[in-house]
């Protein structure tokens, strides 16, 4: 009933999102050998493990110690929990002190980030991996991280584990420096990831990630990732798992890649080599996140509410919150004054580091405190906790997380960008060239068909047609080299630019860009 009943938004603050019965049923019956036997459960939620494991196994051959920390799951769990089947344990798996040794694990954790662990937490978890590993993990590790490393110290590392998380355990830096530090045997043996064509999980914005290890077979035939565009069956991919040597893909339902100790993998295969008069973002741009108010609701301010504050005008900059409200390839100052008489937030309170505040400002950050906000776990360490990351004004902004229209924005109204986006921070212009016209064709450019592919070389993608992109995989991916061609060539194409990078309808500007992507790779071909 929980599944059912319980709001996306309130699961989505929780990290609780369910797994489906044939993936449950998978997890459990490799874990176990598909045998009979008792099995951990971190994050129990409504015992889908348990259910699924007693569907296949046996119902009086399969029990479970579960973890949970939601009082009404905890409740729910114990209502309908087979006699003696199950172990419900209503405590927090982080910090519980029981040991299994030699038990298998399968678990669906939290899909929370860092900054939702308070650091007092996160402290305790460091000290406890570095006693039991020998090594301090990073605090920007997720959940997620922290239950796998939790599983494999109460069980000892010698069990198989299976466990369901995003693919950013995999390919974060926090990740990749995880099982680096990890024996070699505690490293996946197979993973199973749900491509964009497959969205096993709707409306879990992160590509979901079955991770499967096992010490005892970690010598055995090489290790291999299956990227799934459809679901070919629970027997399959059981036998996929099992088998010692390289494999392909169960049915042709998806791609076998490879999956190296301490590599960060690939769920696409290797592209072909950049292209002449190509070159990675890098070369002319740095990317880095939005800023984080960390309470969006104390810091943001539609015109009414700015009004009524009685706060100094002096005190707030243009802001843009949300991907969804730059619609087009261009943010104008126009742009802001409608979504402002939409009643959108347009106004970010930017408070640098040395403002004395005073009267209406002072009472405004008591209210704040009192509130609160102060022991939030993002406003907690800035020094004082009101300081905001109110950087300059990005060139060009990028919806990094988007579904189905990912666009990079010229930031002509100069408003500052909230974490909904990543900014882009042009080098300087080549000599000759105009700085409005070099950003007029780099915006262009990011834009074209060609450069939008190269999106899915470097990013992840999730179910519904999302993609995500992090910062350093941005600047990795490749656009033509602008700066070959003489400035003359460069205002030229500036000024087409321009005539369809304000257009608001998506299927015009997508003909526009195509047309002026063939135009410049025209004047490339002139210089080779």
């Amino acid at each position: 009933m929980l599944q059912r009943d319980r709001p996306r938004d309130v699961r989505r603050t929780l990290g609780q999102f369910w797994t489906p019965d044939p993936i449950a049923e998978l997890m459990v019956r490799w874990a176990l050998h598909d045998e009979p036997g008792r099995f951990l459960d971190p994050g129990a939620g409504p015992l889908t493990f348990l259910r699924a494991a007693r569907r296949t196994v046996g119902e009086r051959r399969v029990s479970c110690v579960a973890f949970e920390l939601d009082p009404d799951l905890v409740r729910a769990a114990r209502a309908v929990r087979p006699p003696g089947a199950c172990d419900v344990r209503a405590e927090d798996f982080l910090s519980a002190t029981a040991r299994f040794p030699g038990l298998p694990v399968v678990c669906n954790p939290p899909y929370s980030r860092h900054h939702l662990l308070r650091d007092g937490v996160k402290e305790a978890l460091v000290e406890r991996t570095a006693r039991t590993f020998g090594f301090r993990p990073s605090r920007f590790l997720g959940a997620y991280g922290w239950f796998l490393l939790r599983a494999l110290e109460t069980t000892g590392g010698t069990s198989r584990l299976c466990f369901i998380t995003p693919l950013e355990l995999l390919t974060s830096r926090s990740g990749l420096e995880l099982f680096r530090a990890l024996p070699e045997a505690l490293w996946p043996r197979r993973v199973i990831v749900f491509g964009p064509e497959f969205d096993a999980f709707p409306g879990v914005d992160a590509t979901a990630a079955i991770s499967c290890i096992d010490p005892q077979a970690a010598a055995a035939g090489k290790r291999a990732l299956l990227v799934l565009r459809e679901w070919p069956g629970v027997e399959p991919l059981r036998r996929w798992l099992e088998a010692r040597a390289a494999s392909p893909a169960p049915t042709g339902c998806g791609t076998v890649l490879p999956l190296e100790l301490g590599e960060r993998p690939s769920i696409v295969p290797d592209a072909a080599e950049t292209s002449l008069h190509r070159q990675p973002l890098f070369r002319c741009a740095r990317v880095v996140r939005g800023v984080a108010t960390g309470a969006n609701a104390f810091f943001l301010f539609d015109r009414a509410r700015r009004r009524a504050s009685g706060l100094p005008a002096q005190l707030f900059r243009r802001v843009i919150a949300r991907a969804r409200d730059a619609t087009r390839l261009v943010l104008s100052t126009a742009d802001l004054e409608a979504l402002e008489r939409r009643g959108r937030p347009t106004w970010l309170l930017a408070l640098p580091r040395g403002t004395v505040p005073t009267g209406a400002l002072a009472r405004w950050l008591s209210a704040g405190e009192q509130s609160g906000l102060a022991q939030r776990p993002l406003l907690s360490r800035r020094r004082p906790w009101w300081t905001t990351e109110a950087r300059d004004p990005p060139p060009i902004l990028f919806t990094y997380l988007s579904r189905g229209d990912p666009r990079f924005v010229l930031n002509e109204a100069g408003a500052v960008a909230l974490t909904t986006f990543l900014v882009l921070r042009p080098l300087p212009a080549p000599p000759g060239v105009p700085p409005a016209d070099w950003l007029a064709c780099l915006a262009a450019a990011l834009n074209t068909p060609g450069t939008l592919a190269s999106l899915a070389r470097h990013g992840r993608s999730y179910g519904g047609a999302t993609r995500k992109i992090e910062p350093r995989e941005l600047e990795r991916i490749d656009l033509p080299a602008l700066d070959e061609l003489p400035p003359p060539v460069l205002r030229v194409l500036a000024r087409r630019a321009r005539s369809w990078l304000g257009e608001p309808a998506r299927e015009p500007r997508r003909m526009a860009a195509a047309r002026w992507e063939d135009e410049l790779r025209g004047e490339l071909a002139k210089l080779s």
